[in-house]
């Protein structure tokens, strides 16, 4: 790692998005992308960069489609009458204690599976046997392989809900699964990427799928496979808001980029010290 004195820039202004979710605590670093979800004042002083603020933290297209191919639930071995709760991250990102909390929600939804993916014979096989030391069979946990993405995004109309991971959230799958309307339940921690999915959820104005603790995380997914007509409540409230939220507007978003840009690009011509750029 080169020292700050002697570390060379790529650009005259280095902005982080996407990449690394977080500070990178460095002087060099002049920028971090993010909206007032993901830093929230009270948060502010973890970071070392200036923050450029937008409408919404993740970019979207607007235009991404599902495939033609309609899935039914049989053809992943899974009852029609079976409620299916999903997380289609890649399984690294798995913890102990999110996947125990997956298992004590399938506990007390005896008639529910879970789609997960299937790209790491090892870590299938971890979480099976954890499943059947937690007396859970593992025949509910349903392993698929990738699809191409059109095709990706049609296999979400098999799900009922999406289980978000912790503490390193999902992101753009889970942006998917609330564009092809799959109402996601998401742990809220303090740290970048703990939040992410509380960004997305908050700018659909979907504030009560957002959890403090696994213990409300688990009664509302208990409840909402429970209790149909609150699952399809939450379903419309989703559908109605896609359509008019800044999340799912890109030429919106790209608008709110050039804007934090062009502060940034005056203040360096003009060399004047980086500050925080506030949303237009």
């Amino acid at each position: 790692m080169l020292g700050q004195k002697s570390a060379l820039r790529a650009a005259p202004i280095q902005v982080g998005y996407i990449g690394f979710l977080g500070t990178m605590g460095a002087s060099y670093f002049d920028c971090l992308i993010a909206d007032e979800v993901i830093i929230p004042p009270y948060l502010r002083k973890f970071y070392s960069e200036r923050i450029m603020h937008l409408p919404t933290y993740q970019a979207n297209d607007s235009k991404r489609a599902s495939g033609l191919n309609v899935f039914r639930k049989t053809d992943f071995g899974i009852q029609e009458e079976q409620f299916v709760f999903c997380n289609l991250n890649n399984v690294f990102k798995i913890t102990e204690t999110i996947f125990d909390s997956w298992l004590n929600i399938l506990s007390k939804t005896p008639d529910s599976v879970m789609l997960l993916y299937a790209e790491n014979p090892s870590a299938v096989e971890s979480l099976t046997r954890r499943a059947i030391s937690r007396q859970v069979d593992p025949n509910r946990l349903k392993f698929i392989d990738r699809l191409p993405r059109a095709d990706y995004l049609a296999r979400y109309k098999v799900a009922d809900l999406f289980l978000d991971i912790y503490p390193y959230n999902a992101g753009t799958t889970a942006s998917d699964a609330l564009w092809m309307t799959i109402p996601v339940i998401t742990l809220q921690g303090e740290s970048f990427p703990s939040r992410v999915a509380s960004s997305l959820l908050t700018h659909l104005h979907l504030p009560q799928l957002i959890h403090r603790t696994l213990v409300a995380y688990e009664a509302q997914a208990i409840e909402l496979a429970t209790e149909p007509e609150k699952l399809e409540t939450i379903k419309k409230n989703l559908l109605a808001n896609k359509g008019r939220a800044l999340l799912f507007n890109t030429p919106a978003f790209v608008k709110s980029l050039e804007h934090a840009f062009g502060v940034s690009y005056q203040l360096h011509t003009k060399h004047l010290p980086f500050k925080d750029i506030p949303l237009k």
